[in-house]
């Protein structure tokens, strides 16, 4: 079992990156989004994903060469309170892996950011504990059916196929014990681990992810 820290190193999260993705064998797509919270509500957040090549959906944006990353980056992530730390891409036979870290300094920053203008972030604190929610809002009805473009310039069809291959994981690792969450599994006493395609979150059309904690005294 991997345990982290509220404060990581960029070795560590790139050795935690390569670890995840390998656990992903099938699919045109595959996506991990990890969201470290600390004490103060700040965190940091952690993408990687592996792709064949670029794919673009709508808000969701997926380069995989250096220039496309770094323009991705200044786009859809600028945000008062949300700075990259770092960036790396990695080609390993036919596909390729692009690693983004992020740090925040609430929540606040990540709704702010154009990449997240289709989801919402929330955080509230009660006696009982704090309880941090992630709402996704993708309507397939009010969705351009010709928008998930490659870079091989073939349009997709917008098949079942297709949306079932573009594979989502999110994850919330935060600084207290769960005693409560949606999760599809959890991973010692602070993790929560999300599964989910891109069909399945169309067919939905809002999810809601949610954790509740008990901060370390």
């Amino acid at each position: 079992m991997i345990r982290i820290s509220s404060r990581f190193s960029i070795n560590r999260n790139l050795k935690f990156g390569i670890a995840i993705l390998a656990l992903f064998q099938i699919g045109c797509l595959k996506y991990d989004e990890l969201i470290f919270m600390n004490e103060d509500g700040s965190g940091e957040l952690v993408i990687r994903y592996q792709s064949e090549q670029d794919m673009k959906f709508e808000n969701l944006y997926f380069p995989t060469d250096i220039f496309g990353v770094e323009e991705n980056i200044k786009r859809n992530f600028a945000a008062e309170g949300l700075s990259n730390a770092y960036h790396e891409i990695r080609q390993k036979d036919d596909f390729v892996n692009v690693y983004m870290n992020f740090m925040f300094e609430g929540l606040d920053a990540l709704n702010s950011a154009t990449r997240f203008e289709d989801e919402r972030f929330e955080n509230s604190k009660n006696e009982e504990g704090i309880t941090l929610r992630r709402f996704i809002y993708l309507d397939e009805s009010k969705l351009d059916r010709g928008k998930l473009l490659l870079k091989s310039g073939l349009r997709s069809l917008f098949s079942r196929k297709v949306l079932s291959e573009i594979r989502f994981r999110f994850q919330w690792i935060v600084p207290g014990m769960i005693v409560d969450s949606n999760a599809s599994l959890r991973g010692d006493k602070n993790r929560a681990i999300w599964n989910i395609t891109l069909d399945e979150i169309l067919k939905e059309r809002s999810v809601e992810f949610y954790v509740k904690y008990v901060p370390k005294e």
